[in-house]
């Protein structure tokens, strides 16, 4: 059995998806505005380095990335350079499926990736001094705020 993707991407007027992403993405926008003091004004002379270093460190790293993808792993180039382009899982998939990329190895590259860095970051900022990861007192009061499968369940019928 051959893995057969569509050539074009079609929606089929559900929109549900689309809003609830854009919804989600008014919140994370709110929180990170939120996070802005007046105060911080006065750093934004000193930004302008770090942001031309992320932007150089960001060209790099992906640039290895994809040379490693094409190099080692054998990617086809499509499939390297979304696979090696750092973005959003959802994203990145849709602009590689209009691609002839391979829409598996992208997925899960960025899956790992993202996995990668949860895991490596927060040792990495506690060797750094940025963060304590020692872990503190839990009650229940602090569990029972989870959403059980089951809510979550309905819920994801729901939307």
């Amino acid at each position: 059995m051959t893995y057969q993707r569509p050539t074009k991407v079609y929606y089929d007027g559900d929109h549900s998806v689309t809003t609830a992403r854009q919804a989600v993405l008014v919140i994370i926008g709110v929180m990170l505005g939120t996070a802005f003091s007046p105060g911080m004004s006065g750093d934004l002379l000193h930004w302008g380095a770090s942001l031309i270093i992320m932007l150089l460190a960001t060209a790099v790293m992906m640039a290895i990335s994809v040379g490693f993808s094409r190099r080692v792993a054998g990617y086809s180039a499509d499939t390297a350079l979304y696979a090696g382009v750092p973005g959003g899982v959802s994203a990145v998939t849709l602009m590689a499926m209009n691609s002839r990329a391979d829409l598996r190895i992208v997925g899960m590259t960025h899956a790992v990736r993202i996995l990668i860095l949860l895991l490596a970051i927060p040792p990495i900022l506690q060797s750094v001094g940025h963060v304590s990861l020692q872990s503190g007192t839990q009650d229940l009061a602090q569990w029972l705020w989870l959403p059980s499968l089951g809510e979550t369940g309905y819920c994801a019928s729901r939307c």
